[in-house]
């Protein structure tokens, strides 16, 4: 659920599988109650029908007060934090979550409203690793072999080759918007371990994995196309803790636009293949530590595992901690926020002139899956084989609360094929999280929107 920042428009978006859950909509003089439930009960999905509600949107309009509050799946989103956020402080029993649209992945036992276990890459996962971003529990981390140990803060995850940490739920990359990757990262590993991993849940040109080589980061974009570290003397495999950053600046950017960061500073990046527009694939899933559910709508086994040239990636040996996927751009202070909030000591920070400065709306947060009620003032004016179709289950939109237009935005003139290390006037700007264009999107195919304006 959204409200525009500069408006009294609150746009809710819904949608359900196999008639899994479902939204009520009463409407009285002063009083719109919307209430979102879901299935539950131990039979496969449409027999059971008893539904819990798990979500609740009560918009009042008493004289000249107006509010609203949402709480459980319609809580208020802060579109500016992390819509995927790991922490790595506890693991749950997958059969605890209620994550719509599970029981539709490949090779999974009946689809019920809380399932045991799901495959993930021929290994059964029992466990999840609990999303705390404001895109809640149906963006948890499905995991089997996961080991929660000291971390960089609090606990973090010790993974191995047959560990598995896989999220079903589509999103939140979406065509050539923003989008921001901040983690934690400790190895040895030598070889190419995949940290974050984004690939179509169908087969697609494009991806936005995150790796090492032989230490040395790597952001892929697809088979011919990556973005590396300039410096060839950055290698993060000497077994302390690091923290990566990669952002695509503004929507529709090229491939030498995007940003990486290491410890705090932005490096200069290399580019190798086509320097295009980065696009990124409608329809895919995001896995930690190696592969996930990526292609697993693609029947050919042999097929679907056939990763060529840069898409290739072993599974990760080492830690990670904090992993944080934001729907826009990340600023340079605001990575070193990020970096500073967790960094393992004082001593190990590079030396600067002065601290950044925050406005307290630009700090990251981290916003628990099960949200307490939130309330808002409105501003005053004066008026088997896999799904057929995709198990997403959020709305494409914008911080202004409007629906995302179809029209692409007007080709731009790439700049040089190597990135400096210097902060541009276009990367202080491209992050403002106040500006209209900023978005925090998710792919959706079938979506039922309402969309409220107060007069």
């Amino acid at each position: 659920m959204t409200k525009d920042t500069e408006s009294d428009i609150v746009q809710v978006a819904s949608r359900g599988n196999y008639f899994n859950n479902f939204v009520t909509v009463d409407v009285s003089d002063d009083v719109i109650d919307i209430r979102c439930r879901n299935e539950v009960g131990s039979e496969p999905v449409g027999y059971n029908l008893d539904y819990e509600e798990s979500g609740r949107l009560l918009i009042s309009k008493l004289g000249n007060e107006r509010t609203i509050e949402g709480s459980g799946q319609f809580a208020l989103m802060d579109q500016s934090a992390p819509l995927l956020h790991f922490s790595f402080e506890e693991k749950l029993p997958l059969s605890t979550r209620s994550i719509l649209g599970l029981g539709l992945i490949p090779g999974s036992a009946d689809y019920k409203p809380k399932m045991k276990f799901v495959p993930v890459n021929n290994t059964n996962c029992f466990e999840v690793i609990p999303n705390i971003g404001e895109f809640g529990m149906d963006y948890d981390a499905q995991s089997a072999h996961v080991e929660l140990v000291e971390g960089i803060s609090g606990l973090a995850g010790k993974f191995e080759e047959k560990s598995r940490a896989a999220v079903w739920s589509m999103g939140p990359q979406f065509e050539g918007r923003e989008i921001s990757y901040s983690l934690w990262i400790k190895t040895n590993a030598t070889d190419t371990p995949i940290l974050i991993s984004y690939e179509g849940y169908w087969i697609k040109d494009t991806v936005m994995n995150l790796r090492l080589n032989d230490g040395f980061p790597e952001l892929v974009l697809s088979s011919t196309q990556r973005l590396t570290a300039g410096n060839h003397s950055i290698r993060l495999n000497d077994g302390l803790w690091h923290h990566i950053v990669v952002t695509n600046p503004a929507d529709d950017s090229f491939l030498s636009d995007m940003k990486m960061y290491v410890d705090g500073e932005k490096i200069e990046t290399a580019i190798h293949g086509e320097n295009a527009i980065v696009t990124f694939p409608n329809g895919g899933v995001i896995s930690l530590g190696g592969f996930g559910h990526g292609r697993a709508g693609t029947k050919d086994v042999v097929y679907r595992n056939e990763r060529k040239a840069f898409m290739s990636g072993n599974n990760l040996a080492g830690l990670l901690d904090e992993v944080k996927i934001f729907a826009r751009a990340l600023l340079l202070d605001e990575v070193r926020l990020l970096y500073r909030s967790s960094s393992p000591a004082p001593s190990s920070l590079p030396s600067r002139s002065s601290a950044p400065t925050f406005q307290p709306s630009d700090k990251p947060s981290s916003i628990p899956s099960v949200k307490p009620t939130q309330s808002i003032q409105p501003s005053s004016t004066n008026n088997s084989q896999g799904p057929s179709e995709p198990p997403t289950i959020f709305p494409t939109f914008t911080p202004s609360g409007t629906m995302r237009s179809a029209v692409q935005s007007k080709p731009r003139t790439p700049t040089a094929g190597v990135n400096s290390g210097e902060t541009t006037e276009s990367e202080k700007t491209s992050g403002n999280i106040h500006t209209k264009s900023k978005r925090a999107s998710t792919f959706v195919s079938v979506v039922s929107a309402i969309v409220i304006l107060f007069t």
